[in-house]
């Protein structure tokens, strides 16, 4: 049975993007998966301050939350889900403040010339206000960048729009049954590699 880490990025309490992942994950539960959900908005973690310490080490000079959520991505997931909602034509603050924070892979692989980790698959889920597919473009981009950075494998993505008020996805059921049912797949295709 395969483990997922699912990042959770809305500050809000009612988040479309968190709905979503929830129901993706419900997907992935009934699929045999064992699922972990770490919601950012209850972490406690400092921004990147582009110190470079990690170029030397390959750690992090702040040990909170966010160094504890990514060493339980190296140890404990066998794949990653990240939910985001689009705030201003990319990935909101904290999803971005987690991603930016991700330069200490970037620098055990291409600094520090330490192996690359294991390839794990990922998957992207977002919610944006505007009605406009482009709206997500940038959103997508830095996604991919941090799946390329934590060496994982995106296998695909579900974008949900337009959807701005708290809750508003509720109103969209179809889309939510499209997240259980990609849920079930990507856990299903876990189940079936090796070593999980």
């Amino acid at each position: 049975m395969g483990n997922i880490l699912a990042v959770s990025c809305s500050p809000r309490e009612i988040s479309n993007s968190h709905i979503l992942l929830e129901h993706f994950i419900k997907g992935s539960r009934a699929a045999g998966a064992r699922c972990r959900i770490y919601r950012l908005r209850g972490l406690e973690f400092r921004a990147c301050t582009g110190c470079e310490a990690c170029s030397l080490t390959g750690e992090c000079v702040f040990g909170d939350d966010l160094a504890a959520l990514f060493e339980a991505f190296r140890q404990e997931a066998d794949a990653l889900v990240l939910a985001a909602p689009v705030y201003a034509m990319g990935i909101n603050a904290l999803g971005k403040a987690m991603i930016d924070r991700s330069q200490v892979f970037w620098a055990r692989k291409f600094i520090l010339k330490q192996p690359p980790l294991e390839k794990k698959p990922a998957f992207f889920l977002s919610t944006a206000g505007r009605e406009n597919r482009e709206t997500f473009f940038c959103a997508q981009q830095t996604a991919r960048y941090f799946f390329k950075m934590l060496d994982l494998k995106g296998e695909g993505e579900l974008l949900v729009n337009p959807v701005d008020g708290p809750g508003e996805i509720m109103q969209l059921p179809i889309r939510l049954l499209a997240a259980r049912e990609a849920g079930y797949l990507f856990a299903r295709s876990i189940n079936g590699r090796p070593n999980t």
